[in-house]
């Protein structure tokens, strides 16, 4: 009953978050403002063994501060079910570059999520939530599991801003694999032992944002 119940409630959430967004009237904000205040979603309910709560915090592009380059759902490969997370140059795209960060708390986790022209969600996931050094790190199905879940820190408009580690396993960060030295677009995605340097750093900016054009 669990498996089957949380899966449809968060695709419900997220229809409801897609619905809202395509519904809106508001004009868009201009480039480099703020995003403007959005309500949360329902909080998820039918199990006490889930901390998880479905708030929408954020959206937008993530750059990497080492590289510039925007974090982005591989097209060519993509399918149904599962995408490779690499580094791509930011180009405006939404079906590959605009993200949505949902949460409560960097104690419960945040998913971040993007979805396609179909209306098929990904959230960024580790393979089987087997965390390791070298382990690659790709976009699947949302399926509110702990391998989706992730720590990091927002800023006062709720953007990510620093490192982003696998929940439970803050020495481990989101890395460009090969950093510095394998920087290109395409570049893959994997866990590695968290630094100082900029090539595990990201930051959300607003999508109209020249951040997200560049």
């Amino acid at each position: 009953m669990y498996c089957a119940i949380f899966p449809l409630k968060l695709v419900l959430v997220l229809a409801i978050v897609a619905i809202g967004q395509s519904a809106s009237a508001t004009p868009a904000p201009p480039a480099n403002s703020p995003a403007p205040a959005t309500a949360a979603t329902p909080r998820r309910t039918g199990s006490t063994e889930s901390t998880r709560f479905w708030n929408f915090r954020s959206e937008g592009c993530m750059y990497n501060h080492g590289t510039n380059r925007c974090l982005d759902v591989e097209q060519d490969r993509k399918n149904w079910q599962s995408a490779d997370a690499q580094l791509w140059s930011c180009n405006h795209n939404p079906a590959a570059q605009k993200l949505m960060v949902f949460g409560e708390s960097i104690h419960s986790g945040y998913t971040i999520v993007a979805q396609d022209s179909a209306r098929l969600w990904y959230c960024l996931d580790v393979p089987g939530g087997t965390t390791f050094e070298g382990q690659i790190v790709r976009w699947w199905q949302c399926n509110d599991s702990n391998a989706q879940l992730w720590q990091t820190r927002l800023d006062g408009r709720a953007y990510i801003d620093g490192t982003i580690s696998p929940m439970g396993r803050p020495d481990l960060c989101l890395d460009p694999a090969g950093a510095e030295g394998g920087d290109r677009d395409g570049q893959p995605m994997i866990l590695w032992r968290c630094s100082d340097r900029p090539i595990h750093r990201f930051r959300m900016a607003h999508f109209d944002s020249r951040a997200c054009r560049s």
